[in-house]
Order: C-alpha cells, then sequence, then structure tokens
C-alpha cells in the first residue's frame, strides 16, 4: 500500500511539473514569437536573422535540460525516435512551409495567434487536423510502409554525457552572445528579452521531454489520426494548458483582440491549416517538433524538414517581395 501511495504522489507531482512547463512554454510563446513564418520574413525584410538564432539557442536549452536529465539515470534520449529522411521528408517540409506562409503563421504561430483572439486560426486547426488524416490516409496507400525510413534513436543516445553537456553549454553561450549582438540597432522587444524568452522556452521543452511527455500538438494530431495511444484525452487537455498560458501573456500584456475576420480568411486559414497538415503526416511533425524534438536530438529526418521549412519560407518570402 505505501509503494502504491508514494506512485500516486509521484505520479501527481509530474503532472503537476509538466502542467506548469506547459504554462512557461504558452506563455513565453506569446511574449516573444517562435514562428518560423516570422523568422523568415524577419531574414528578407530586415536582413536579421535574430528570431532564427533564437530558435536554435532555444533548442539548445532544451538539450541542456535533457542531459541533465539524462545524467539522473532517465533515458531521454532513447524516448524519442527519428527516422532516416528521404523525398517525403523533403516534400513534407515545404508543404508544411507553404501552408504556414499562406497562413501567415506555423503550428506555434497558430497557437499564440488563436490564443490572442485571432478566430480563424481555429480553421488552421480544423485544417491542419484534416491534412494530417487525408495526408496519412493517401500517401500510405500509395507508398505503403516505404512511406518513412527505418525508425531510428537519436545519435546521441550513449555518447559521454558530459562531452553533450559541455558541446550544448558551448553552443548555447555563441548563440546567446550572437543574438546580444544581431539585436543592437534592432526594435527594442516589446516584452521580454529575446534571449531570456528563448531559454524559458527550450528549458521548458527540455523539462517536458525529460517527464516523457511528447508535448507538441502536431504529434498529438497525428497519433488521433492514427487511433493510437491511450493517452490521447489527457494529451489534449495538456495542449490546452498551452493555449491558456498563451492567453494569459496576451491578456495581460494588453494583445488580446477577438477577432471573427470573414468568410475568405476562414477559408484562407483553413485550406492552409490543410496544406500544412499534409506536409506534416510525411514529415511526420510540424515546426514545433522539428525545432524541440528534432535539432536538440538530432532527429535525422526532423533536422532535414526544419531546414527544407525554413529555405523555403526565406524563398516565398523572396520571391513574393521581387514580384
Amino acid at each position: 500500500m505505501m509503494m502504491s501511495s508514494d506512485a500516486a504522489a509521484g505520479s501527481f507531482a509530474s503532472l503537476l511539473v509538466t502542467i506548469l512547463l506547459l504554462f512557461v512554454a504558452g506563455y513565453s510563446t506569446q511574449r516573444s514569437s517562435v514562428c518560423a513564418v516570422a523568422a523568415a520574413q524577419e531574414i528578407i525584410d530586415e536582413r536579421r536573422a535574430n528570431r532564427l538564432i533564437g530558435f536554435f539557442l532555444s533548442a539548445a536549452a532544451s538539450l541542456i535540460v535533457m542531459t541533465l536529465d539524462e545524467s539522473m539515470g532517465n533515458r531521454v534520449f532513447a524516448n524519442f525516435h527519428g527516422a532516416l529522411p528521404g523525398l517525403a521528408t523533403v516534400a513534407g517540409a515545404m508543404l508544411f512551409a507553404l501552408g504556414a506562409w499562406r497562413n501567415g503563421r506555423c503550428a506555434m504561430g497558430t497557437l499564440a495567434a488563436l490564443a490572442a483572439g485571432s478566430m480563424p486560426q481555429l480553421g488552421t486547426l480544423a485544417g491542419l487536423l484534416a491534412g494530417i488524416a487525408i495526408g496519412t490516409r493517401l500517401f500510405h496507400a500509395w507508398l505503403g510502409d516505404t512511406m518513412m525510413g527505418a525508425t531510428i534513436a537519436s545519435p546521441l543516445t550513449g555518447l559521454p554525457l558530459a562531452t553533450i553537456a559541455i558541446g550544448a553549454v558551448a553552443i548555447a553561450i555563441i548563440l546567446a552572445t550572437a543574438l546580444i549582438v544581431g539585436l543592437r540597432g534592432a526594435p527594442r522587444p516589446q516584452f521580454w528579452s529575446p534571449v531570456w524568452t528563448m531559454l524559458l522556452i527550450g528549458g521548458a521543452s527540455g523539462g517536458l521531454f525529460a517527464l516523457n511527455r511528447n508535448w507538441p500538438y502536431t504529434s498529438l494530431f497525428g497519433d488521433v489520426v492514427r487511433g493510437g495511444g491511450m493517452d490521447i484525452g489527457e494529451r489534449f487537455a495538456l495542449t490546452l494548458v498551452i493555449l491558456v498560458g498563451s492567453y494569459a501573456a496576451a491578456r495581460t500584456g494588453g494583445l488580446f483582440r477577438r477577432d471573427w475576420g470573414n468568410a475568405a480568411l476562414w477559408w484562407r486559414t483553413t485550406s492552409s491549416g490543410m496544406i500544412m497538415g499534409v506536409g506534416a503526416s510525411l514529415v511526420p511533425g510540424g515546426n514545433e517538433a522539428m525545432l524541440l524534438t528534432g535539432l536538440p536530438l538530432l532527429l535525422p529526418n526532423l533536422v532535414l524538414a526544419y531546414l527544407v521549412l525554413i529555405l523555403t519560407l526565406v524563398a516565398l518570402f523572396a520571391l513574393n517581395r521581387r514580384r
């Protein structure tokens, strides 16, 4: 009986920490955008890469937290798998980029905009879920089990933890310094320092993965479509915590403006979400999974997908500006 009580207490404590980390992630996301679309636009319009550097800093912070937990005996690196990349990965990333560009927001940007009152982003979420369902069934019917490469563990698994920790800290210091330098002369942030915000988001993400929480909501949508997992309801509830955190930041920061849009905007967000969903079904995963799962753990398909995503978005903004 004592062991059962201890296990229940541990499970409850883990849930509380998870809720806190998700709230922090949502709150921080609203305070400083982690939207890949905004990062690509900044590169073209302002000739700056501050947002992109900040994203990589967030991934490094996530890796530091996961390494600390790995040193405590938890097999964090082995809990999340990637796949060998292929043409499907590249095509999926390009489609996701096209949908995000049309939508004006990526996966995390969609949640932040919805929390700030942009109701047409509900169409993006509905389209994203539908697109993942369509893509999963369509491409699996065409390509079968060859749609993805063989599932593989993170290359970090089995490496000396001291080496990983030193490398992650060194990369984080370099990126933080580059971001501080890049912010000189740039418009001052409205709220939090981008450096601290990215560290917070990355740290929260690393903590969630340390708790074995596969929290990116595009991964949740994929599992819903495949009908897998007994924890679907719990993961939906936890995704709502991110939304609540982002809503709280919008309210306290004076950013909340309810906007229902019009029929044309709802069609654009819904159709864009469907394109994003088809792309996410091929990667598999959205930009938040690529950035906060793939990059820290060096999962080949997600790393390649994120690079293709950013390059495609930059190319789309460049072509649009030239046109």
